[in-house]
């Protein structure tokens, strides 16, 4: 009888831990997002400060560009 509560008990444990990790997942996920939105608006405003010639060589730098990553000069490690 022991046993068996205790397996049920292990098997409770078990499944948290699965969804508890899938929901700290997602979360990290969002947090990424926002820090690159964050970034893409803090690059794009600085590149308002910017006097660059025609055609500009961040051209891409816009937002119509989908992904920060994706801007000229721009790497992202995640």
């Amino acid at each position: 009888m022991v046993v068996r509560i205790a397996a049920k008990l292990l098997i409770h444990l078990g499944l948290f831990l699965v969804v508890a990790s899938a929901g700290d997942e997602r979360g990290a996920v969002a947090r990424r997002r926002q820090v690159l939105l964050r970034e893409k608006a803090t690059l794009l405003a600085l590149k308002l400060g910017f006097t660059l010639p025609s055609p500009s060589p961040l051209a891409d730098w816009n937002e119509s560009n989908g992904h920060v990553c994706g801007f000229t000069g721009v790497s992202c490690d995640w």
